[in-house]
């Protein structure tokens, strides 16, 4: 089955879903209809969002360091919380089995807080969706960044949390691998990468640098549309 008849058999499972959900609300009044279909389409997402995780591979740059290059002495371009938040980052299944648990934590978390009317569902839906989109382009090492950013919704204090994993704070060898000199290359399919260096930020990850960045601008907007709206009603 390819990812085309994948898909639209979801699609089918939740067109029956909602059938049968609007056969019972004709019966069971109290029935949210609504919230019974988010909550189809949530418990959807997680399953694709799982099922990316596992079908995928982890980054190959880290890899291919900690194994081929001298091991645990690279110089990872991440901050030392992010070393905490991410055991077992050089391997595949165990690390894979982690982020499950994160990915399936936080989903509970943010379900948590929108049942309280503390967490925006949309953004739930799209931190979901982002987690796809890593899996997909196998950014499996942004999955914690993300998450701090996505719970900046609900206490911007969150992006701190951000801020000190995408930064190679507390972790000095980190910050020549950002912006020093472009280094430690390597091939891979064909081609020659760039592990090190400011040059990567051009060169290969452009694309995964913007959606960090609108997890940056957008919260920092949502915050900043609040505040000029409760200093308006003072």
């Amino acid at each position: 089955m390819n990812e085309l008849q994948l898909f639209l058999t979801i699609f089918e499972l939740l067109v029956i879903y909602v059938v049968i959900l609007a056969v019972i609300k004709t019966k069971y009044k109290k029935l949210n209809f609504d919230f019974a279909i988010v909550a189809g389409v949530v418990v959807v997402a997680f399953f694709i969002e799982l099922g990316y995780l596992w079908g995928g591979s982890t980054d190959y740059a880290l890899q291919i360091a900690y194994y081929h290059i001298g091991g645990s002495w690279f110089p990872i371009p991440y901050g030392v919380l992010w070393t905490w938040l991410n055991p077992l980052w050089w391997t595949d299944v165990p690390y894979k089995i982690f982020l499950s648990g994160v990915v399936v934590g936080v989903g509970v978390l943010e379900a948590w807080l929108v049942k309280r009317r503390k967490f925006p569902l949309s953004v739930m839906l799209v931190h979901q969706a982002q987690n796809i989109v890593w899996f997909l382009v196998s950014g499996y090492q942004h999955i914690t960044t993300t998450v701090f950013q996505a719970l900046s919704f609900y206490n911007p204090l969150f992006m701190i949390g951000w801020v000190f994993q995408e930064f190679p704070i507390g972790n000095p060898a980190g910050w020549s691998c950002d912006f020093g000199t472009p280094t430690l290359f390597y091939q891979l399919n064909g081609g020659t990468w760039q592990l090190c260096g400011p040059g990567d930020l051009v060169l290969g990850r452009l694309l995964w640098h913007v959606m960090e960045m609108a997890w940056v601008i957008v919260p920092l907007t949502y915050w900043t549309i609040k505040g000029w709206r409760w200093y308006r009603a003072k």
